[in-house]
């Protein structure tokens, strides 16, 4: 045997034995792939904090600006939310398998409760406060930004046009005035981000856990809102058709599996408390109704465009004045079901007309969602509910008026113009 050092690289050896075959041996160390670089991961988590900080700071001055305007908006639905947290502060988890509860109150079924149950854990943690709760859905939504980053990235799209969605996300007054209104808007986002996400690494990696977390979440969005309770299903048909032959049933299938897990209980749930079979949530009878009458600006169909009409027209309709208290109260997946059954007379009735009326609807989700726009003025940061409470201050002259004031008889002003601090505008003193 002998040994032979190469003079191509250092520390090769070669050992010849008696056969004349002939081995190379190398040191190990020369075999080991070289240290990745932290450079492209430092850069990528910098542009990740980069959305994230601007979202963020964002979406805190829209709060800052309109947290008093927000409570105009949905005032009825927001309330129902914190009726609904309420219950589940007083009576726990539990609430929601009660019949007794004021959680089985059909007027519950409007909406799913899985953000009246956020709401009390926002409650028991920082107490009843809507500047926590709009401060939680800030930070949610602003995650949302970095999820739409993410996504892009996983798509192979290049880094500067992922930021840029990312940032088009954090800057968007759409997003921004729903982050701060209390309904489950943008909360409800969140999840089904995150399902495109692992959907988009699932086809980079396919891995059945991955496709499964994706229908979870859909599942998850659910329980906020019942809006994406058939996305499971489509989303199932594109993995089906994004994969080969041998595993696009399996993949589609762990998606489908995965919201039905998450959304089963729900529905076993209201079976439970109600005695109906309802998967979610009651409400699409109603929202079918009113988008029929929306469109009918001439009332030829007879179907009312709002709350208050479909409450009346069912009082009348069947004789039941207590119809016209609630929308879901007595009998009220019965009513559900007949409102329906209505809208889908309608329908076959006027098939062109409810066809153009879809068509002109799916246009309009091409244009942009009205928001506030910023003021140009300092805003409000006092609520308003203290002052209405005092009793005003009445100055001779608004130069007085800004020295403090000082507190006299309307009397003494008869006939005088008189300036008030409460509302800041002159009038004319009356006897």
């Amino acid at each position: 045997m002998r040994l032979e050092t190469s003079k191509q690289e250092a520390g090769d050896l070669r050992v010849e034995t008696g056969g004349g075959q002939a081995s190379s041996l190398k040191p190990q160390a020369s075999s080991l792939p070289p240290a990745p670089s932290l450079k492209p991961q430092a850069s990528h988590l910098f542009l990740l904090l980069l959305v994230f900080c601007v979202a963020l700071g964002v979406r805190v001055l829209a709060w800052q600006d309109t947290r008093f305007e927000v409570e105009r908006t949905q005032a009825g639905v927001t309330a129902d939310y914190k009726h609904a947290a309420r219950a589940f502060v007083a009576g726990g988890p539990a609430a929601l398998l009660s019949r007794t509860s004021p959680l089985a109150d059909p007027n519950t079924l409007g909406h799913p409760p899985g953000y009246p149950a956020l709401l009390a854990l926002v409650y028991a943690a920082f107490g009843e406060s809507d500047e926590a709760t709009q401060l939680v859905q800030i930070v949610a939504d602003s995650f949302a930004a970095v999820v739409i980053l993410l996504v892009a990235s996983a798509l192979a799209v290049g880094r500067g046009a992922a930021t840029l969605a990312g940032l088009l996300a954090a800057l968007s007054p759409q997003f921004v005035w729903n982050a701060v209104q209390i309904l489950p808007d943008t909360l409800a986002a969140l999840p089904v981000l995150l399902a495109v996400w692992c959907v988009a690494l699932a086809w980079q990696r396919p891995r059945l856990w991955k496709l499964f977390a994706a229908g979870a979440l859909v599942g998850l969005s659910v329980w906020l809102r019942a809006n994406a309770l058939l996305l499971a299903p489509f989303l199932a048909v594109s993995v089906f058709l994004l994969y080969e032959r041998g595993r696009r049933l399996r993949y589609a299938l762990a998606v489908v599996a995965g919201a039905i897990i998450v959304v089963a209980p729900l529905t076993v749930r209201n079976a439970y408390v109600f005695g109906h079979f309802v998967p979610v949530s009651l409400g699409a009878g109603q929202t079918l109704l009113e988008g029929i009458g929306d469109y009918d600006s001439a009332g030829r169909l007879g179907v009312p465009s709002t709350d208050t009409g479909i409450q009346r027209m069912e009082a009348e309709q069947y004789a039941r004045p207590d119809y016209a208290a609630t929308l879901f109260g007595p009998d009220a997946v019965w009513r559900e079901r007949a409102r329906l059954r209505l809208g889908w007379s309608v329908i076959r009735e006027h098939p062109l007309w409810f066809g153009g009326v879809m068509a002109r609807r799916a246009a309009s989700m091409l244009k942009l969602e009205r928001a506030r726009r910023v003021g140009a003025r300092p805003p409000i940061s006092q609520a308003l509910d203290a002052a209405e409470a005092k009793a005003p201050e009445w100055s001779s002259a608004a130069a007085e008026l800004a020295q403090g004031g000082r507190s006299r008889r309307p009397l003494e002003f008869r006939g005088t113009r008189t300036t008030c601090c409460a509302c800041r505008t002159e009038s004319r003193a009356a006897g």
